[in-house]
């Protein structure tokens, strides 16, 4: 998870940069979509490792309630950065979003609250 969200933050620092270029920037489209995607499917695999029974299907339906929230309050105010910054904006405030989830991921991590199996 943690390799996927550096993954994420570099090719979305990068792809304002690089944006003119068709070729590039449909290649860091192709890996910027898959793993943001993969957010989903690792976040409810982690839901599995952690919770059982009832309290899975509670847990399953607070992930997909901020998972919905993200996407309702996401466009509006990426779009108003993009008013404010231009463009370019785009790249750069979903870089920051995604290195924000990358610190407390690895803080909640370090600090004992999260279990994760290392292959």
């Amino acid at each position: 998870m943690i390799y996927i969200s550096c993954v994420s933050v570099i090719a979305l620092a990068i792809l304002p940069v690089i944006f003119d270029i068709p070729v590039m920037r449909f290649l860091f489209l192709f890996i910027i979509g898959g793993s943001i995607m993969s957010f989903y499917s690792l976040g409810l695999t982690l839901l599995g490792q952690e919770f059982k029974g009832k309290v899975l299907a509670s847990a399953n339906a607070s992930f997909i309630f901020f998972l919905s929230l993200g996407e309702i309050l996401g466009p509006p105010v990426v779009g108003a950065a993009m008013d404010l910054f231009g463009n370019n904006a785009f790249g750069w405030f979903m870089a920051l979003i995604g290195l924000i989830y990358l610190i407390i991921f690895i803080g909640s991590n370090a600090s004992g609250k999260l279990k994760i199996k290392k292959i």
